[in-house]
């Protein structure tokens, strides 16, 4: 479609099988069609499609990386989802969306990911590769596909010979010798490589500059009978027994009669007798045979033979891989031991993208060596490398390898080792959060792809990757992606009668996190106290108390302040038990911390301000000592510190250190990170108590425009967030900005009624009353005042009268 105002929303699909190219033909389209001067001067945005987890991950991936936005850690899928496609709605220049891999396109539609009409119309295109047949796209309604073969003969003899002889301008007719033409049509033809064009190119860059086309036919031909092996006579011998009908319609066995006749005119696969000259096969076949029966039997039903044997032969899914598989095997014989070790370990993980950090540790030898395996793989058409350094393999060669692997169980460990190692540590969630995040997320679809197909017992050894993957995906916020490791991880010890162990226990807790996020406190609780009986029997104080402080966390967000000061209590009298007058080391000290501050906010829920004061002053000067003044634990512990000093009303000593807790927040978390805004509501807060309005405005304005865009957000931030925005803006005569604050407020508040109580929301309807009367009185204040005046000088009339 061309440009223009009001055009119709703009799809184009193009559909096939595996391997002949769509995926390669949309890359080419985007690479000419894209950039200054060209036709989609907005930028060609790139949506891997297989499922909706990975549309979604690309829709991240085009929010940070090609849009230059920066999200939070709570902002949800459909959130990016839903801010992508309002940018592409807004009108101007065209855009390009290519919806790679889309074969699933039922899943697509019932998620919500093909983009609306608003997003489309008259801004940009839609182009999905797809290989779902006629009637699904056609239910989707995303138009007419275009149905992309395989190519012809004469089309794939001249990729292999450009492949191969690095030539551009090459074509078949350019070769002196017939034989050689002659081998490569037959390469490129139905007999061996069916046109596919990813096998074509994988022959070609197997025959390179310097080996000639019949040693290449010849190689081969040797390889697909290693692919089809007895299956592929198996297949003609049923061909044979199920084709052939008698004139009362009773099935006819052949096999027995015409097999081996066949077999010496060379004739041994579906494919031989499909492509077969009918009166000449029957003559061969005939001339076989001595008995006069069995040759009357050959010209009956050999026509029909044939038929069935096209008829399968057309069965292009199997001919695709087995050409894929004929070309594997080829490459296979001169690939060094490490080549093909990596590459039997990349096919188990997610196709797209395996970052360096990651292959560098499939194969053993060191950089060096994986490097040398990566680029003889590239060399090969085997893998694509990106600048970056990630490694990406085809779907197709995907199958085909894990198929033929000897020791998957092996390869499978060794991958599950190396996407673990790579996980970042906490320790670089709480120093460089954005960092930690973009490798963990580079991360997830590959352990994704390793929690598929595990069999009926995946070794407890994957513990560590599931319990890992959890725990990045509670640290970023990603809910869903983090409640189905946390269970992978519980199933896996369960499943292994480990539940009682270490393993048990941690896997309690990550499902725990899971829960408190998912505000389902009393759940949470559930799972930590479980965790805290198997850390009790096992007799680790250090694991225990660290359970003790998530547990009292959890009593906490319930508002079982009480109980939570009684569980930290305990942990606190038990760091004393375990070793009195014996200096602890960093870890213990840090375990100590973290349930020190945690008693510290039951206190102060209490009321206990004292005592919670002193906690977070300790609490903070450790985290000093131990990680520098620039770390996360640093600024959470001035946040506490400020919050404890407000409800002392000592309002300028809590100034100072929310000042501090915003500082060192934005300088471990970024700028946008959501616990920096909430540290910036209790700023706010407090300037409001230091009456300086437009600051504390400001603080609260910029918290509210992150929590505005998380549908996942604590309403416990967002309700007095708006609340305290509203009293701003009362306090600044602004009555009509004020009372937009409060009805949000309001509307939060109901629908949250656990977060406000029926009193609590009865009081914030009287107070938007009379905040909105104020705004009314304020938009009418020339009215009012002619009304006092008039009103006073009939009254002054009447007292002189």
């Amino acid at each position: 479609g061309g440009g223009g105002g009001g055009r119709a929303t703009i799809y184009n699909t193009v559909s096939g099988w595996g391997g002949v190219g769509k995926t390669t033909l949309a890359r080419e389209y985007a690479r000419r069609h894209a950039g200054v001067g060209a036709r989609y001067t907005r930028g060609v945005l790139w949506l891997d499609a297989e499922t909706p987890n990975t549309a979604w991950r690309s829709l991240r991936r085009i929010a940070t990386d090609e849009l230059g936005w920066t999200l939070e850690d709570d902002d949800t899928d459909v959130d990016v989802q839903r801010r992508v496609y309002d940018w592409m709605g807004r009108g101007g220049r065209l855009w390009l969306l290519v919806m790679d891999n889309a074969d699933d396109l039922e899943d697509l539609v019932a998620a919500g990911l093909l983009p609306p009409e608003h997003a489309c119309r008259a801004n940009g295109h839609v182009l999905l590769t797809t290989r779902a047949g006629e009637a699904v796209i056609g239910a989707a309604n995303v138009g007419a596909p275009l149905l992309l073969d395989c190519l012809d003969e004469e089309e794939g003899a001249t990729l292999v010979l450009r492949r191969a002889r690095m030539d551009e301008d090459a074509v078949p007719s350019d070769l002196d010798d017939a034989d050689e033409a002659a081998a490569l049509r037959e390469v490129a033809g139905p007999r061996l490589l069916a046109g596919l064009p990813l096998a074509l190119e994988q022959a070609g860059a197997y025959a390179g500059r310097h080996m000639s086309f019949v040693a290449l036919r010849d190689e081969l031909r040797v390889r697909r009978l290693e692919v089809l092996g007895p299956a592929a006579e198996k297949s003609l011998r049923e061909v044979l027994d199920t084709s052939a009908v008698d004139d009362g319609g009773r099935r006819v066995s052949l096999s027995a009669t015409l097999e081996a006749a066949l077999a010496r005119v060379g004739v041994q696969s579906v494919d031989d007798l499909a492509n077969a000259d009918v009166p000449s096969l029957i003559a061969e076949v005939v001339a076989q045979l001595d008995r006069r029966g069995d040759k009357d039997l050959a010209r009956r039903h050999l026509p029909a033979v044939v038929a069935a044997c096209a008829r399968v032969a057309t069965n292009r899914a199997g001919q695709q891989r087995a050409a894929v598989a004929t070309t594997w095997l080829a490459h296979l014989k001169r690939l060094s031991n490490r080549a093909a070790e990596l590459i039997r370990r990349l096919a188990l993980l997610a196709p797209d993208d395996v970052p360096a950090e990651v292959a560098e540790k499939l194969i053993d030898g060191g950089r060096s060596v994986v490097r040398a395996a990566v680029k003889d793989l590239e060399a090969r058409s085997l893998v694509r490398r990106s600048a970056g350094g990630a490694v990406s393999m085809h779907r197709l060669l995907q199958d085909v390898v894990r198929e033929g692997a000897a020791d998957p169980v092996l390869d499978r460990k060794r991958c599950v080792r190396a996407v673990a190692e790579c996980l970042p540590e906490n320790r670089v969630y709480n120093t460089a959060h954005e960092v930690g995040a973009a490798r963990g997320e580079a991360l997830r679809p590959h352990a994704e792809a390793l929690l598929g197909d595990v069999g009926d017992e995946p070794p407890l050894d994957e513990f560590e990757l599931r319990d890992g993957m959890a725990g990045h995906c509670i640290l970023t916020h990603r809910v869903g992606a983090g409640e189905a490791f946390a269970l992978c991880a519980l199933a896996l010890v369960q499943r292994h009668g480990a539940s009682n162990t270490l393993r048990g226990s941690l896997a309690r807790i990550r499902l725990g996190d899971v829960r408190l996020l998912q505000r389902r406190y009393d759940e949470g609780i559930s799972e930590f106290r479980t965790a805290l009986e198997i850390a009790v029997a096992l007799g680790d104080a250090r694991f225990e108390r660290s359970v003790r402080t998530r547990l009292g966390r959890a009593l906490m967000f319930a508002g079982r302040s009480d109980e939570a000061e009684s569980v930290l209590r305990g942990s606190s009298r038990q760091q004393a038990a375990v070793a009195p007058g014996v200096a602890e080391s960093d870890r213990d000290k840090l375990v100590q911390a973290l349930a020190d501050r945690a008693l510290g906010a039951a206190l102060t829920q209490q009321g206990r301000f004292g005592e919670a004061e002193r906690l977070v002053r300790n609490v903070r000067a450790v985290f000093e000592g131990m990680f520098g003044s620039n770390h996360s634990e640093v600024a959470m512990s001035y946040n506490s510190l400020g919050g404890v000093l407000i409800r002392q009303c000592r309002f300028e000593e809590a100034e100072a250190a929310l000042r501090r807790a915003v500082e060192v927040g934005e300088a471990a978390l970024g700028v946008d990170n959501p616990i920096v805004a909430g540290m910036c509501v209790e700023l706010g807060t407090c300037l409001v108590f230091r009456l300086k309005l437009v600051e504390a405005e400001t603080m609260l304005r910029r918290a509210a425009a992150l929590f505005e865009v998380r549908l996942e957000a604590r309403m416990e931030d967002i309700v007095p967030l708006f609340h305290t925005l509203g009293a701003v803006r009362v306090m600044r005569g602004r009555f009509a900005e004020a009372a937009t604050a409060l009805r949000r407020a309001l509307a939060l508040a109901e629908a949250a009624p656990r977060v406000r109580g029926p009193g609590q929301i009865t009081l914030m309807r009287v107070i938007l009353l009379v905040v909105e009367a104020l705004a009314w009185l304020a938009r009418r204040w020339l009215l009012v005042v002619a009304v006092a005046v008039a009103v006073v000088g009939t009254v002054w009339h009447l007292y002189l009268a």
